[in-house]
């Protein structure tokens, strides 16, 4: 798809989670605390802001699979990667650009395999998520109305409001489907909510493609193989969507 010059992006996130063992019935990763700074040597050139998160006060074992700490390029400034138990990210805003954002995301991974300790033995990926967050202003339009211009039909049959009891003025909205994906194998989440973008009422889109599993690889090289999948399945959605004026309005 040609670059958008007024794209809707909110964030772009990759996240990767790996299996946590038990310690009596309490999840206790045995290598997280030495993770910890290990990682934030190998990114300090390119992330040297570290900042810690309230999850990091939390016991480990109650707060496994929130990030704990976050690495900024700048204070106040993305791109960002967070850490924590079980759990490491990658964040981009309105610069975004796969271009520059599939390498960042690879050479994390690369990282982690190296400092965790014996990853081929010890490091389970458990799931793996590519997600974009977009959002447009409503300019006074319903948010049904809009969802029409992302090729969604939702809707309200008239006879429900024939009382004149409940006026059919959609005031909020929140939708969630999950499809099945092949390419790569998972699912893909589509949500649509209503919230505020720039503190006006806006119409929140989010494309979630999740493997978990069986359907996850093992390796840095399938991880990257499946970024490649899950960006090429994302952006064919996305393109979909909104094709026709949208597509005008955000070129």
């Amino acid at each position: 798809m040609e670059p958008l010059n007024h794209k809707p992006l909110v964030e772009a996130i990759f996240e990767l989670r790996w299996a946590i063992p038990s310690q009596g019935e309490l999840p206790i990763d045995p290598y997280y605390q030495v993770l910890i700074g290990q990682l934030y040597g190998a990114l300090r050139s390119q992330y040297p802001v570290w900042e810690r998160l309230p999850a990091a006060d939390l016991p480990e074992s109650q707060a496994a699979f929130l990030p704990h700490h976050r690495f900024r390029r700048d204070v106040g400034r993305w791109p960002l990667v967070q850490l924590g138990p079980g759990v490491v990210s990658v964040h981009e805003t309105d610069a975004y650009r796969w271009e520059t954002f599939k390498p960042q995301c690879k050479e994390l991974v690369r990282m982690l395999f190296d400092i965790y300790r014996q990853a081929e033995q010890n490091l389970a990926i458990a799931d793996l998520s590519l997600r974009y967050i977009d959002a447009d202003g409503l300019r006074d339009e319903d948010p049904v109305g809009f969802l029409s211009k992302l090729k969604v039909t939702f809707g309200f049959a008239d006879g429900l409001f024939a009382s004149g009891r409940v006026l059919n003025q959609p005031q909020g909205l929140s939708i969630n489907a999950w499809h099945p994906t092949l390419d790569p194998k998972g699912a893909l989440r589509a949500s649509f909510s209503q919230g505020q973008k720039d503190g006006a009422e806006a119409l929140i889109w989010e494309c979630h493609l999740l493997s978990s599993g069986d359907d996850v690889p093992r390796d840095p090289d399938g991880i990257d193989t499946w970024l490649e999948a899950a960006h090429e399945t994302t952006g064919e959605w996305f393109a979909r969507q909104i094709e026709g004026d949208l597509k005008e309005i955000y070129r």
